[in-house]
């Protein structure tokens, strides 16, 4: 296991850590095309990543009710956090991966706020780099996604 990336990731829910990455028939979390986008992107980028963890979960979530049982308690939370697709390590910095199907320009915020929520979780600052793995650019998406500095990979 990379002690990277298992360290900067306790104390966060997460469903596995590959080290190295693996294909699997199936991506903790990932629906529909985005296990395809994940097998096409490691075939094309068989060594990208040193580790990789899925499904990983930040902010959180609803508001817990005190009077709510702890299976519930745990429910509400489990199902309202926010759940980061993949995060890879490559080289001491941890790339924050969403994957998406017909992406659109929505996908800048969710993966800013998924990094602030991480780095707000975690308490330190690291190097993080987003970064989004699609089917498919537009013109205008590919702009902006430019000029955020986030990575982007069409497979």
């Amino acid at each position: 296991m990379s002690n990277y990336l298992e360290q900067m990731l306790n104390g966060f829910t997460h469903t596995r850590i590959d080290t190295p990455p693996i294909r699997l028939k199936h991506y903790p979390h990932l629906i529909g095309g985005e296990s395809d986008l994940w097998d096409m992107f490691l075939l094309m980028y068989p060594n990208f990543f040193s580790s990789v963890s899925y499904d990983v979960r930040v902010g959180n979530g609803v508001p817990i009710k005190q009077e709510w049982e702890s299976p519930i308690q745990k429910m509400a939370r489990d199902l309202s956090q926010k759940r980061i697709d993949v995060i890879g390590e490559k080289d001491g910095v941890l790339w924050i991966i969403e994957l998406k199907i017909d992406p659109t320009i929505r996908i800048i915020g969710q993966l800013e706020g998924y990094s602030i929520l991480f780095l707000n979780q975690l308490g330190k600052q690291i190097k993080i780099r987003l970064t989004m793995i699609a089917n498919k650019m537009d013109g205008d998406l590919q702009t902006v996604l430019t000029a955020k500095k986030i990575e982007w990979f069409v497979v």
